[in-house]
């Protein structure tokens, strides 16, 4: 299961990266750009509003874009420990 973790991680960072760009494309293909269901994208979208990210979606340009003073900043840093068996 961890590598699940990566996988959402990578994808939230690809999505807000479109996001940003304002190039997600229409829904069915960001799903499929994202490796999920359109069903999963909106289940996606709507964890991000309820943070209080403003996502809204234009018809004319076809992309989902980020409300103007609305942005993901992500940053995770991952660091593996091991404790040293000799000094246990």
């Amino acid at each position: 299961m961890p590598m699940e973790l990566f996988l959402q991680i990578e994808r939230i960072k690809f999505l807000n990266q479109l996001l940003l760009q304002e190039n997600t494309g229409p829904p069915e293909a960001l799903a499929a750009r994202l490796g999920i269901s359109r069903s999963k994208l909106y289940a996606i979208l709507e964890e991000l509003r309820d943070i209080g990210l403003e996502i809204q979606y234009s018809r004319r340009r076809q992309t989902f874009y980020f409300q103007e003073g609305s942005r993901l900043q992500l940053e995770v840093h991952i660091r593996i420990i091991k404790k040293n068996r000799a000094s246990a």
